[in-house]
């Protein structure tokens, strides 16, 4: 019998509103695989608490959150294009049973400027979702004509101090990140680490000195090499120092269109996170992003069989089944949108990630269970 969910109360802004959580009891029933790595941690894990009004990490469970937002269709930020009906917050409610606890947007096709997405940030609140907002310098590189003239060039400093100001200001505690997968080869800021590390201190110490980090919780993001590609770096090398760093974000994709990276997330993700947790103890871990290509069409004796729905499903149960195995990983973010993936002439492609009804009906039963963690 489902036992009646319990309410956690974590997150609070100025005005001392509480973001109500739900919470219960660990996953029971039919789901009853536990994956595993290979090395033994603390259970459950304890991390220090942050100062000010940063976002501390659950001391039992997992933030459960997604990469789409309600306003806009994947990977399109021009507002007069008409809403997406599967981004409404509405349909997350309707189909796993809560809000999400975090919310936020692709890191580069949502925010093309150095503009504080204030309107964003404003509305997710709202629906007691904490935001996650990407500060991406895509449009400054463009500006500047590279990663390494953003260092001490007083424009950027002027437009990053606009920023951190308006974080101040606002005071809504959230998730900030800048330079999202610094260790893939496909972003502009991407395979410079001894760059991208002074780079990110020195907006660090921006949004430090006008009062910003008092609410922006920076998480750091690498993409997990566990796919095999030599378009992807080692991450401790992009690592900027413990100070400049408040949670560690994994990134990871299994894409049909790709078999290498098409593989269990214990696999893509496993390596990495065990290395975060000996290097960097004291961090917590999400999975800032994660994703599964929908099933594909089948066909037998010439006639199609529809979509494929158990291959995300049970992608996606093995997946969350792991993160619960994993107690030093404390949110978890579905991309739940459709990005483009690079290549040359016909080998770009998209990627649809979005939960088909098998993956949405798995998310449902593991956030009824517990363990991981929606809003209202």
């Amino acid at each position: 019998m489902v036992q009646n969910l319990a309410r956690r109360a974590f997150i609070k802004n100025s005005g001392k509103t509480i973001l109500a959580l739900t919470g219960a009891a660990y996953l029971n029933g039919s789901l009853t695989h536990c994956a595993t790595i290979s090395f033994n941690e603390q259970v459950p894990v304890t991390y220090p608490k942050l100062g000010g009004n940063k976002i501390q990490p659950l001391e039992d469970g997992c933030f459960l959150g997604f990469m789409g937002c309600w306003e806009r269709k994947p990977n399109d930020w021009r507002p007069e294009k008409d809403t997406f009906p599967e981004l409404k917050m509405s349909t997350y409610k309707d189909q796993i049973g809560h809000n999400p606890a975090i919310l936020t947007r692709d890191p580069v096709y949502s925010f093309m400027s150095l503009e504080y997405p204030g309107e964003f940030i404003t509305k997710t609140h709202a629906e007691n979702c904490i935001p996650l907002v990407y500060y991406s310098v895509k449009s400054a590189i463009n500006e500047h004509g590279s990663l390494k003239r953003l260092l001490n060039n007083k424009k950027f400093i002027a437009d990053t101090e606009k920023f951190a100001i308006k974080v101040a200001n606002h005071k809504i505690p959230m998730f900030m990140c800048t330079m999202a997968e610094l260790n893939g080869k496909w972003w502009p800021w991407g395979l410079q680490p001894n760059t991208a590390k002074e780079l990110w201190r020195q907006i660090w110490q921006i949004f430090e000195d006008n009062g910003a980090n008092d609410y922006a919780t920076w998480m750091i993001e690498f993409y997990c090499p566990g796919g095999g590609s030599n378009r992807i770096d080692t991450p401790e090398r992009y690592y900027p120092g413990d100070k400049y760093v408040d949670w560690i974000g994994l990134s990871a994709y299994a894409r049909s269109p790709i078999p290498s990276t098409y593989k269990q997330f214990s696999s893509l993700v496993g390596p990495t996170y065990k290395g975060m947790r000996i290097n960097h103890p004291e961090k917590p871990i999400m999975q800032a992003e994660f994703g599964v290509s929908r099933g594909s069409r089948q066909k037998r004796q010439g006639k199609s069989l529809g979509k494929d729905t158990s291959r995300q499903a049970n992608w996606l149960k093995d997946a969350f089944l792991t993160i619960q195995s994993w107690p030093g990983m404390k949110a978890a973010i579905y991309s739940n949108q459709t990005t483009w993936v690079p290549g040359s002439g016909s080998g770009a492609h998209g990627d649809d990630h979005t939960l088909d009804p098998g993956g949405r009906e798995i998310i449902r039963q593991f956030m009824g269970k517990g363990y991981f963690i929606g809003s209202n």
